[in-house]
């Protein structure tokens, strides 16, 4: 038994000898979904070499302790969370939280509330900072995967289209596409979407349709309208980040909480069924 763990001590001294030597060299790149460039993060390599490095030190301390005593058995989880049927946000920055911290956004505050209230669902925030419908729309398949089990779909698209002055016939177009793939792959699917607004800068005209398409798409395609998710938190200094565009921690509480108003009522009902 200690020659045992003495030779597992000498291999992990070697492996943080080696993350050592190359830590000044060392990228980690990280890619949350298919298409992610724009999202890749750089890390220097002391942070993750002393991350490893402890890493390392703990699974020494944990598999040589277990050289001498039978593991106990974890209490499981009541929640099967890799088989529970699935929530997708499929948007843009308001729903990646840009800005803030994983668990600071929208999505993950409504996975705060599932689990209050003690449902078997899980959140996947497929949110990408910038991306339009079209993008939404060519993301969307590596997500609509028989694992994932979608039995809810909240479009938060839209926003990047009418800040660029793209077509609205095309936005409409590129919804209407997203409600169908995902009903092919779930009939039984309930999609939500968000009502949107622009800048008046755009134009009257303009801005008018872009709102106006919204709830004319819910109608159209039978799908749950989201209240504009931002009301009480669109041009509040104190809500928004530095850019007055983005939420900021407190600013995004008050849009879950908007969101939670509208698609709580739906999940309560698959529930009780």
């Amino acid at each position: 038994m200690k020659l045992q763990t003495f030779r597992l001590l000498r291999t992990l001294s070697r492996k943080l000898h080696l993350f050592r030597s190359s830590a000044s060299e060392m990228k980690i790149f990280r890619t949350p979904g298919p298409n992610m460039q724009s999202f890749r993060s750089t890390f220097s390599g002391r942070p993750f070499f002393r991350a490893m490095g402890v890493s390392i030190l703990t699974a020494a301390s944990l598999m040589v302790t277990s050289c001498g005593e039978e593991t106990a058995k974890a209490e499981p989880d009541k929640r099967d969370t890799a088989a529970a049927p699935a929530i997708l946000f499929l948007g843009d920055s308001l729903t990646a939280g840009l800005g803030l911290e994983k668990f600071q956004a929208a999505p993950a505050l409504i996975q705060e509330k599932i689990d209050q209230e003690g449902w078997n669902l899980k959140v996947i925030n497929a949110g990408v900072s910038g991306d339009t419908t079209s993008g939404g729309l060519s993301r969307l398949d590596w997500y609509l995967r028989k694992e994932n089990q979608i039995e809810y779909l909240v479009i938060g698209l839209g926003s990047n289209d009418g800040m660029r002055g793209l077509s609205i016939s095309d936005m409409r177009r590129n919804i209407v596409d997203i409600v169908e793939r995902t009903r092919k792959f779930n009939p039984q699917v309930e999609i939500f979407i968000y009502e949107l607004q622009t800048f008046p800068s755009m134009g009257p005209d303009y801005a008018k349709k872009f709102q106006a398409a919204f709830p004319e798409l819910a109608d159209e395609l039978d799908l749950h309208l989201i209240a504009f998710p931002l009301k009480g938190v669109a041009g509040e200094d104190d809500l928004n980040q530095d850019d007055g565009i983005h939420p900021n921690v407190k600013g995004t509480q008050i849009m879950a909480e908007n969101i939670w108003r509208s698609i709580r009522p739906v999940l309560a009902r698959s529930q009780d069924q």
